[in-house]
């Protein structure tokens, strides 16, 4: 029995297919459990903005700090240089310019917010469309608490921001 071209190419298709499908999943994988960690930080920091302004210099810090240690010393996870050098240029521009623009915390918080999530449209538009998803959610959320609930801003960063990064890491991980 002889393979014809066509019959070879289609089954070479599948095989590529197969493998980007299986290295998306392992990257959804891997990420789920730091999202699941930034989810916490997002929940943390953004209710103590909103109950006592006073926690926000002790719990965010702390938050950032967890989730970023999380991230690189996860067990399991490997250390890539790349992507936590990608991660000090994003943090160094954000804060260069909260430092130079000096809003007011509410819109900080929005602007970094909305800057991260864009980042997980980008990272899904290039490893898998459930980043952009939840980018894409964390943006609705994101305009929803500043348009719609403005007094309750904070709260619905916590909650639903920080809500959805731990639905959707914990959905990734199972992945």
């Amino acid at each position: 029995m002889s393979i014809d071209r066509l019959d070879a190419k289609t089954a070479l298709d599948a095989v590529a297919r197969s493998r980007q499908q299986a290295g998306e999943l392992r990257n959804y994988a891997r990420a789920g459990s730091i999202l699941m960690a930034w989810g916490i930080a997002w929940l943390a920091g953004n209710l103590a903005s909103q109950i006592d302004p006073s926690w926000v210099r002790i719990v965010w810090p702390l938050a950032i700090v967890g989730a970023v240690l999380w991230s690189i010393l996860r067990p399991g996870g490997r250390f890539d240089r790349r992507a936590f050098a990608t991660a000090i240029a994003i943090a160094g521009y954000v804060l260069l310019t909260l430092t130079l623009v000096r809003p007011d915390p509410r819109l900080a918080n929005v602007l970094v917010s909305l800057m991260i999530a864009v980042s997980y449209v980008v990272l899904g538009i290039w490893t898998g469309y459930r980043f952009a998803l939840l980018g894409l959610i964390l943006v609705a959320i994101i305009l929803t608490g500043w348009f719609l609930v403005p007094s309750w801003l904070f709260a619905c960063l916590a909650f639903g921001g920080g809500g959805t990064l731990l639905v959707g890491g914990w959905s990734l991980h199972r992945a």
